[in-house]
């Protein structure tokens, strides 16, 4: 049986609808824009979220979709797992975990929380549909989908379980040798013996010769990747970090395809970091990469720095002198723990900071070198890191006048108060560096954006469509005809839209009209029937059982009951029908109403038609050229 989703074009298009609302009606409307045929089989979703409780998962910013698509008849019985990409943050919280997950799942390459996330859900939801169709003699093949991040989950999926039948990815980020080497214990202990790593020291990984690295884990994979098929932008991001910074590796098949002819993506500028500076940053990271692993995203950034802000906070309120003495205790018990942690962490940092500080000019004169970047911006950059690096340095000095020993309990407690006014002055300032960095790398993230753009689903449909004939703006599909010798553009997202909500309207007002009718039938004709039985049945009784209403003779003495008894009841009865004008001003009401969704489900049909017609001129046309 074919794919369901059997094009780039399908297959981008539902993958996008996990990034707003993904829906069976939506996914009808594009099968139907994008083939001009009707999707009849049964739809069946599953989401991560309703199963993040039961399986403990999502905390790592893992957001999925399973589609299971069925038609016993028809032989479908296909399920498409779909992964959401990377976001720069997430619902109902600041924090970018994502990206943070990029760092340490990818690029470090020490968790694999969201690999693990796909993996129980997809084996969850596995067993509920197979269980489901059981008795069906349709075997069920998996597809696996993914944009972005997703993409790196599903090929993690694919070259460690082998967990479907294709994979598709769109603008991925490509798996790193790190990552396969963490999650992969088999892969792990070749690595071990091929590269005399030790197997108990995982950051050994790191010395060994990126490029030996990649050439030995492209091979062991080759074939567990070659039902992955990549469809990238030249221009995206993603790809200028795979080629360009150590350790990614890239399986199975896809040319990157050319999508926005007045930008060379951003793969020149990462060119230009030397790959000492990248392993200098990658295993200061690793060394993390526990912290983020048992404390995620806060318990990487405070153990990076020894830092703790809300304590400053909390300190810096109080009123006064008097109120630093009766915090005393807390101020001595907490801060000098913190101090002490900072004393060992910040000079680390300044130690990374000055390896990117001295390599930073080479990199700036690229940037100047290819236009994003000005000489006074360059020097406004410098200035900003030089900065920064003092006011840690000032962080660094404040903090080790306050781990002096000192002869009071006052004065310490006066000392801790002096450093922690001085972090939080130094790191104000370097706040403002940053933004003195942001503002001078504006026409960098200018650059930056468009690679942004070219990491988009839609920019790579669009170059698709244009070889095609289609165009896609926005979400919309356009398609040129030619109508009496001209071309002219249709929306045909715009009319498949008119025909599914005009069909949802005259199914509504049928079904409006049907429950009209049945209330008129209840109310009025219905109810005139009961109400004439009721009367007959009245009738019958007081005619047949006429002595228990004697009473309604009257009352009488006790003598007269025996000369005035009722000995009989003769009803005469005139129960006219409901009158003819009565139900025909309802029977024209319902007719014409009938009359008006009739011509409005023609009309619908006429659309629905016409877009067919096109499918089917187009697909004549393409034969008549293969044929030609």
């Amino acid at each position: 049986m074919e794919e369901i989703l059997f094009s780039d074009e399908l297959r981008g298009r539902i993958v996008d609808l996990e990034y707003g609302e993904l829906s069976e009606e939506a996914i009808k409307q594009i099968y139907f824009e994008e083939t001009g045929k009707e999707l009849t089989v049964d739809i069946q979703l599953y989401h991560s979220s309703d199963y993040s409780k039961k399986l403990e998962i999502g905390e790592n910013g893992f957001d999925g979709t399973i589609v299971h698509f069925f038609d016993e008849g028809a032989g479908v019985n296909q399920v498409y797992s779909i992964a959401r990409g990377s976001e720069m943050k997430e619902e109902d919280n600041w924090r970018p975990e994502d990206w943070m997950y990029n760092t340490f799942g990818i690029f470090v390459g020490q968790n694999n929380g969201q690999y693990r996330d796909a993996q129980l859900f997809e084996t969850e939801v596995t067993s509920i549909i197979e269980n489901k169709t059981k008795d069906s003699d349709i075997g069920l093949e998996k597809y696996g989908l993914g944009h972005s991040l997703g993409g790196n989950t599903k090929q993690m999926q694919q070259l460690l379980d082998q967990e479907f039948e294709r994979v598709y990815t769109i603008n991925a980020a490509q798996p790193t040798v790190y990552q396969l080497a963490y999650s992969d214990t088999d892969f792990r202990a070749e690595l071990v013996k091929k590269f005399d790593l030790s197997p108990f020291k995982f950051n050994e990984i790191y010395t060994v010769d990126p490029d030996a690295l990649v050439q030995f884990t492209e091979e062991y994979y080759k074939e567990a990747g070659d039902d992955i098929y990549r469809l990238v932008a030249e221009e995206d991001m993603m790809l200028a970090v795979s080629e360009n910074i150590r350790g990614f590796i890239t399986v199975g098949h896809g040319e990157p395809i050319d999508t926005m002819a007045d930008f060379a993506g951003i793969g020149n500028i990462l060119g230009e970091i030397p790959d000492k500076d990248i392993q200098a940053i990658q295993m200061y990271m690793a060394k993390y990469a526990s912290d983020y692993n048992n404390k995620g995203f806060d318990g990487a950034v405070a153990a990076m720095t020894g830092i703790d802000l809300k304590l400053i906070d909390q300190v810096m309120e109080n009123d006064g002198f008097w109120d630093h003495v009766k915090d005393g205790p807390q101020i001595i018990s907490q801060g000098i723990p913190m101090l002490q942690n900072m004393s060992k962490k910040i000079p680390e940092l300044l130690t990374h900071l000055s390896v990117i500080h001295k390599n930073l000019d080479p990199i700036l004169s690229a940037m100047v070198k290819h236009g994003y970047v000005s000489q006074d911006q360059k020097a406004a950059i410098l200035g900003a890191v030089e900065g920064i690096e003092k006011d840690l340095q000032d962080i660094v000095d404040a903090i080790n006048k306050a781990l002096e020993p000192n002869l009071t309990t006052i004065g310490e407690i006066m000392d801790i108060i002096d450093a922690y006014k001085t972090i939080k002055e130094k790191w104000n300032s370097i706040t403002g560096h940053l933004d003195t960095i942001q503002m001078s790398l504006s026409d960098l993230m200018e650059a930056l954006n468009k690679s942004v753009d070219g990491h988009s689903i839609y920019n790579l449909l669009e170059a698709l469509a244009a070889e095609k004939g289609k165009e896609y703006k926005g979400k919309d599909l356009f398609m040129t005809v030619t109508s009496k010798g001209q071309k002219v553009k249709i929306n045909l997202s715009s009319a498949v839209r008119i025909y599914t909500t005009g069909m949802a309207i005259y199914d509504e007002k049928e079904a409006v009209l049907g429950r009209l009718k049945s209330d008129y039938e209840t109310s009025y004709l219905q109810d005139f029937e009961n109400r004439k039985a009721r009367l007959v049945e009245k009738i019958t009784d007081m005619e047949v059982n006429y002595s228990k209403y004697q009473y309604l003779l009257g009352n009488f003495t006790y003598d007269a009951y025996q000369k005035y008894v009722l000995t009989g009841i003769n009803v005469h009865e005139d129960i006219p029908p409901l009158a003819e004008n009565f139900k025909s001003s309802f029977e024209h009401m319902f007719h014409y109403y009938e009359q008006e969704i009739e011509q409005g489900r023609k009309a619908m049909a006429t659309i629905k038609k016409t877009i067919e017609d096109y499918f089917k001129f187009d697909q004549e046309l393409a034969e008549k050229i293969e044929a030609g």
